[in-house]
This record gives C-alpha cells, sequence and structure tokens, in this order.
C-alpha cells in the first residue's frame, strides 16, 4: 500500500482508458415537439386493456414504459454533449437576477 494512501478504507486506484467513447442523447424539453409526442402515444399506446393478474399489470407497465421512451425517441432532438456542461446553481442564478434588478432601479431613480 502507498503511504499516501493509508487509512482504515484501503482505496483501490482505478485508471481506465476509453477508446472510441460517444456520450449518450442528452434529452433536453427544449427540444421536444410536445404536439408530435402526444399524437405519437395516441396512436400507439391500446386505450384501457383489461388487467386481470398482476403478471398482466407487469406486461402492461413494461409496455407502457417502451412506448412512452418510443414516443419520446421519434418527438425529440438528440442533443450530444461532447464536454462538461456547467451551470449556475439556481440559488446564485437568482441572486444574480435580483442584483440587476435592484441595480435597474438604483439607475432609474437616480434620473
Amino acid at each position: 500500500m502507498r503511504p499516501e494512501l493509508s487509512s482504515d478504507h484501503y482505496p483501490v486506484i482505478f485508471t481506465i482508458h476509453l477508446q472510441d467513447f460517444v456520450s449518450p442523447p442528452y434529452y433536453n424539453i427544449k427540444f421536444t415537439n410536445w404536439k408530435k409526442f402526444q399524437n405519437h402515444l395516441a396512436i400507439i399506446i391500446p386505450g384501457n386493456p383489461p388487467i386481470s393478474t398482476i403478471q398482466e399489470l407487469d406486461a402492461a407497465a413494461s409496455n407502457f414504459s417502451t412506448l412512452y421512451s418510443r414516443a419520446i425517441e421519434t418527438s425529440s432532438t438528440n442533443k450530444y454533449i461532447h464536454h462538461l456542461v456547467y451551470t449556475i446553481p439556481y440559488q446564485r442564478n437568482s441572486m444574480k437576477k435580483l442584483k440587476k434588478k435592484i441595480a435597474l432601479e438604483k439607475d432609474g431613480k437616480k434620473h
């Protein structure tokens, strides 16, 4: 064990080399055509099928999940992200907006 890693947890170091890595598609609500999504669901999902057993309920839930995912895939535009996405935390973004609003109000009172 290396001295800089000594502890009671015995860490493990992994080195992973990825080749030809393609990031999975990222679905963004802004890029979903909701009308197309609703139309697609209306066409592919049957009404209320009769369900009598737990197995039929499981099958219906699995089928719904598959069809729902397929509707999202066909009505959404994929956005591939090849870099880290940095976002401003919600609270910080709200604070920036509030500061800007206060500054604008101050400028309005000066004139």
